[in-house]
């Protein structure tokens, strides 16, 4: 999973790609779902990315990753974000997920992919009982995430 997910995001992104999410969305929808944190929600590196990375697209024995339609430009460490929030009602597979993908997600970026994948999961829990399960879950913004601050610019 690793390997796929690394792969997808040092692949150049296609100039014809739309972004999974743009800048303004991040910007508009973390304070909206999470509140005033206080946090520079601008990224600074988009990669590439499955965009909908989580355990319904996904097969086995041999991983196979499926669903494509929306891979694109995203906030680096999306996919990981997003892959770690739908684990998160499993405590023992989301601290495994977390385990494998720590070097990105305690980052600044990947914890601002952290606070975009929440709100997307708080925007999205009134429409259906997967999102509703998992909202509660979510990360939360704090003044010291784990690795170098957002607050930092």
């Amino acid at each position: 999973m690793r390997w796929a997910t690394d792969t997808v995001a040092a692949t150049p992104i296609p100039d014809d790609r739309p972004r999974v999410i743009s800048q303004d969305y991040v910007h508009r929808t973390i304070p909206r779902y999470l509140g005033d944190t206080g946090i520079d929600t601008t990224v600074d590196h988009w990669t590439l990315a499955h965009g909908d990375l989580h355990w319904a697209n996904l097969t086995g024995p041999e991983l196979a990753i499926i669903d494509w339609e929306g891979i694109g430009p995203a906030p680096r460490g999306f996919d990981a974000a997003h892959l770690h929030a739908y684990t998160l009602g499993v405590p023992e597979v989301a601290a495994r997920v977390r385990d494998v993908f720590a070097d990105v997600l305690e980052t600044r970026e990947g914890r601002l992919a952290e606070l975009t994948v929440a709100a997307i999961l708080l925007q999205a829990a009134d429409r259906d009982p997967v999102h509703a399960a998992l909202a509660p879950l979510r990360p939360k913004p704090c003044p010291e995430p784990a690795g170098p601050s957002l607050n930092q610019a």
